[in-house]
């Protein structure tokens, strides 16, 4: 069975960690099985585009409908703190945009929340 992927976002960097993440769903080594964004124009829009067959508003309620193994947080940093502690409830490992968080305090919170709760965290970065 493959990695169920879920995304948070949509926006600038969203586009690079969906387009990747659908090669690597042709590909049969992953399934990209939602995308959770609050603006509609955007979501339906990275639906459309990337063919994903289920959308959401948040990402609270993407993770609680669905069954996903990896969480991508393709967001603004002020929100991985929130996203990270999301997938921690859930059990679920996460991958997360840089920069981690908008301080050094609240990435060493956002790690901490990840280890207490036993997930992976990894940080990805699109231009390397």
């Amino acid at each position: 069975m493959n990695p169920r992927v879920a995304v948070a976002g949509a926006g600038y960097f969203a586009q690079f960690h969906l387009e990747a993440w659908k090669r690597l769903e042709a590909q049969g080594l992953v399934e990209l099985v939602a995308l959770a964004e609050p603006d509609a124009v955007r979501r339906q829009g990275a639906l459309a585009t990337y063919g994903i067959a289920r959308g959401f508003a948040d990402a609270e309620t993407m993770l609680a409908g669905i069954d996903a193994d990896l969480f991508d947080i393709a967001t603004p940093p002020p929100t991985h703190l929130g996203l990270v502690r999301l997938a921690a409830a859930h059990g679920i490992a996460c991958i997360s945009q840089k920069p981690l968080a908008p301080t050094y305090a609240e990435a060493v919170q956002l790690v901490e929340v990840a280890q207490a709760a036993g997930i992976l965290l990894a940080v990805h970065e699109n231009f390397r």
